[in-house]
């Protein structure tokens, strides 16, 4: 979770640029619970160290943006497709949700739900 090398946040810069000053960006990270839980063997999705780690990098990601960016990070806690869905929902116009590419089952899954919650509320 870096600025300087973040292939979302310059692609999304990328579009800002592309369509120029009417476009709103909005950087967000989601802390899904469902990682945050046990697996179905009961033991820990995430450690402790790795979940410091996370929320860390969030917290510096934030920083970079506020000080190199003018931006902000807009950080939530919950589901995703409830926290994703609405906030693009409200957004007037098009909206485009660039999403880092997931490889594992559960956070493919993850994605699929915020999807389906787009197309729900229209977008």
């Amino acid at each position: 979770l870096r600025l300087h090398d973040n292939p979302l946040l310059a692609r999304a810069a990328e579009l800002a640029q592309q369509h120029g000053p009417n476009v709103e960006v909005v950087p967000a990270f989601v802390f899904d619970p469902f990682f945050m839980g046990e697996s179905r063997l009961g033991s820990p999705k995430i450690g402790p160290q790795r979940a410091r780690f996370l929320v860390e990098s969030v917290a510096d990601l934030r920083r970079q943006l506020r000080e190199g960016a003018q931006s902000d990070l807009l950080v939530g806690h919950g589901k995703p497709e409830h926290i994703l869905g609405p906030l693009i929902a409200s957004s007037p116009g098009d909206a485009v949700l660039l999403t880092s590419d997931e490889v594992a089952s559960e956070e493919r899954a993850a994605m699929r739900r915020v999807r389906a919650a787009l197309k729900d509320c229209g977008k």
